[in-house]
């Protein structure tokens, strides 16, 4: 099972993230796990990019978090782990993530 973009956005909301589409692949993320950001996270990532992260993250995923069960895309569930932790890793959120074909990539805040 391939996660789409708007099962990516439903998981995020569900833990309590706000988040506005801004453009094609660009959504701003004001709020996460219930808590207003002082200033907002931009989250790009498109359908190409996010299906090559996933299958590429799919062995270490089984690795992580053992095989997938009914309808469950353990890749899916690891990226959700990598973002959380790029936003809660440091003091400030960060500025930018980018969903990228083989991981991710955050540009941190310097200041607000």
């Amino acid at each position: 099972m391939d996660a789409d973009i708007s099962d990516l956005l439903a998981a995020l909301r569900a833990d309590g993230a706000v988040l506005n589409a801004t453009a094609s692949g660009r959504y701003e993320i004001t709020t996460f796990q219930g808590r207003a950001l002082d200033a907002p996270t931009v989250l790009l990532v498109t359908e190409e990019h996010l299906h090559a992260l996933l299958d590429a993250m799919r062995p270490d995923a089984v690795e992580a978090l053992g095989p997938p069960g009914r309808g469950e895309d353990r890749a899916h569930q690891l990226l959700l782990v990598h973002l959380e932790e790029a936003m809660v890793a440091t003091e400030l959120p960060p500025e930018v993530i980018r969903v990228l074909p083989r991981g991710i990539v955050v540009t941190e805040r310097s200041t607000l």
